[in-house]
């Protein structure tokens, strides 16, 4: 379908554009954030890094349900799963970061780790506003 589209209004899907290259390198950033989390972190990293991955799950098994509108019911079920996600990784998120800055004696593991789950948090606010828009498309076709 986005591929259909970017031929639609001009645009080669296979082409390498700044805008791509930055989503790429975030992408890649993510990526390593979860894989740090989960090797090196405390258990709320790894539990962080668990919920990032299901919601990047949920949004791709979404985004391939597309492909047939008319299974609305299914699409809007994963969306409010990815919404849920989302919350449970906010209450992760408060948690992590109390015990954090309670516990933690080592201002550099500190600020490492408040960046870590920062940025694991982001990446499930992400995922909502993807499931938010596609929430939205699903509606309006409905």
């Amino acid at each position: 379908i986005v591929r259909n589209l970017l031929k639609e209004l001009g645009l080669d899907p296979e082409k390498q554009t700044p805008g791509r290259r930055v989503v790429r390198a975030k992408g890649a950033s993510l990526v390593a954030a979860m894989k740090m989390a989960k090797k090196e972190g405390p258990p709320e990293a790894a539990q962080l890094a668990d919920i990032c991955q299901h919601s990047c799950e949920r949004v791709k098994a979404t985004v391939a349900l597309l492909t047939n509108i008319k299974s609305s019911a299914a699409i809007l079920k994963c969306c409010d799963e990815i919404d849920r996600l989302e919350s449970d990784a906010d209450r992760v998120m408060r948690s992590a970061m109390s015990k954090l800055f309670r516990e933690e004696n080592d201002v550099k593991r500190l600020i490492k780790l408040k960046a870590i789950y920062e940025q694991l948090e982001t990446i499930t606010d992400k995922c909502e506003d993807v499931a938010n828009i596609i929430e939205g498309i699903v509606l309006e076709n409905a």
